[in-house]
Order: structure tokens, then C-alpha cells, then sequence
């Protein structure tokens, strides 16, 4: 069984030689930039029915064809997405692993995974993260490719045991962890989540080994509320 940690070593160097391939470098990485240093056209097609995929054109040329969106974030990450699914047999290799062992949706969690790294690439999102003391608007200036949820996800690759939580108009709507146990939401994230939905302010709380950061992510018809839970000890 290959572990969180030991994937995301591989996905750095990956990431490592795409750029130095490319000669594009951090934080900041546009995507559509990336993909035509890598000889791939990004075509935006209204009539299609997912975020992204690939066409073969004439000649045998392949292309990358994205869906239209209002948040250029969405349409960032559905390229970077489909750059990744060109890497996942490599990022399989160097892992040990057979592509034919990995489902399909193993791949696609895979090229989740890479196009995140290539938004919010490695040593710039852990160093400017440590020194914002992983402030997530402060880390969304650094990082404009990548929506906040991308950016909140890539806190799970630090060493620290981190829980992110999702809520999107007052429901949850994703909680992961890097690390194995029960998850359950404690009394004092409840509150502070309420506390940063009602305020609509940034909540940072404390008690006993338990930290809790909560950011509004607040537009006039959709409230998104991401919270980063640390802690030393969990029940």
C-alpha cells in the first residue's frame, strides 16, 4: 500500500522535472502556459458536457479541450487536470505501480493530485505557507491560479495531522484528513465555523492541543466556509 506521504514525494519531483522541462518555475503557474510549453493547444468548447478532455484533432494532434466557466479557477484547474492525466502512468512508475493496477478512479484522484501541485507547486507553498502561518487568503495572492478549495486541500501535505472541512451554504460538503482516525466535527470547530458564518470574518481558536482556523469564502448568493483543524492529540 503506498502512503499519502510517500505519494506526495513522488508528486514533487514531478512536478520538479515538468518545470524544469519547461522551463516555468513557481509560485505563480498558469496553466495555459504550462500546457503549451508542453506542445498541448487549450481549446474551450461550450458544448461540452464535463469540465475538460482530450480531442484528437487532424493529423493525429491531440488538444486539450475545457469547458467555459465564470471562475477562471475552474477552468485552470480542468487544464491542469488534463496535463496530469498525461503524467499518471509516469507518477504510477515511480511509484511502483502497474497503470492496469490503478482504477479509474485511482487516476483521476492521481491527476487531481498532480494538477493541484502543478497550481500550488512545492518548496513555494510550504515555505510561504509556514511563514503566513497558513493564512489562506494571504496564500490565494501567491498562488491567483488556484481556487481557495485547491489551496486548502495542499495543507494536507504537511507533516502536521490537519483536518480541512468544506462548508458550503450551511452544509458540509467535504471533510479530509491526512492522517487515520475518527473525524468526527468537536464542539469547539461547530463553533467557530458558526461564529465565521455569522460574522463573516476569520476565526482563529484554541483549546488544549486543538487549533482551529476557520476563513469565509462569502459572495452575495453563496456562503463557502473552510475550516483548517491541527492538533496533537485526537480522540
Amino acid at each position: 500500500m503506498v502512503t499519502y506521504v510517500e505519494i506526495s514525494q513522488v508528486l514533487d519531483e514531478l512536478v520538479e522535472n515538468l518545470q524544469e522541462t519547461t522551463g516555468l518555475y513557481g509560485p505563480a503557474i498558469d496553466p495555459f502556459d504550462l500546457a503549451e510549453r508542453l506542445r498541448n493547444s487549450v481549446l474551450i468548447d461550450p458544448t461540452l458536457p464535463a469540465r475538460g478532455c482530450r480531442r484528437e484533432l487532424c493529423g493525429g494532434v491531440s488538444s486539450i479541450v475545457i469547458a467555459p466557466d465564470d471562475r477562471d479557477e475552474r477552468m485552470c484547474f480542468a487544464t491542469a487536470h488534463e496535463i496530469g492525466e498525461q503524467h499518471v502512468a509516469n507518477l504510477c512508475d515511480r511509484l511502483g505501480l502497474s497503470i492496469t493496477e490503478c482504477s479509474e478512479r485511482m487516476r483521476e484522484v492521481l491527476a487531481n493530485r498532480i494538477a493541484s501541485r502543478l497550481l500550488v507547486p512545492n518548496p513555494w507553498f510550504r515555505d510561504i505557507a509556514v511563514e503566513t502561518d497558513f493564512d489562506l487568503f494571504e496564500l490565494k495572492q501567491t498562488f491567483p491560479f488556484a481556487s481557495h478549495q485547491v489551496i486548502s486541500w495542499r495543507m494536507l501535505d504537511v507533516e502536521t495531522p490537519t483536518i480541512i472541512t468544506i462548508f458550503d451554504n450551511g452544509q458540509r460538503y467535504s471533510r479530509k484528513a491526512n492522517f487515520s482516525g475518527r473525524h468526527e466535527m468537536q464542539s469547539l470547530e461547530q463553533h467557530a465555523w458558526k461564529q465565521c458564518r455569522q460574522d463573516a470574518e476569520f476565526v482563529d481558536v484554541s483549546r488544549g492541543s486543538l487549533r482551529v482556523q476557520v476563513w469565509p469564502i462569502h459572495e452575495p448568493d453563496w456562503k463557502r466556509e473552510i475550516i483548517r483543524t491541527t492538533l496533537l492529540d485526537w480522540e
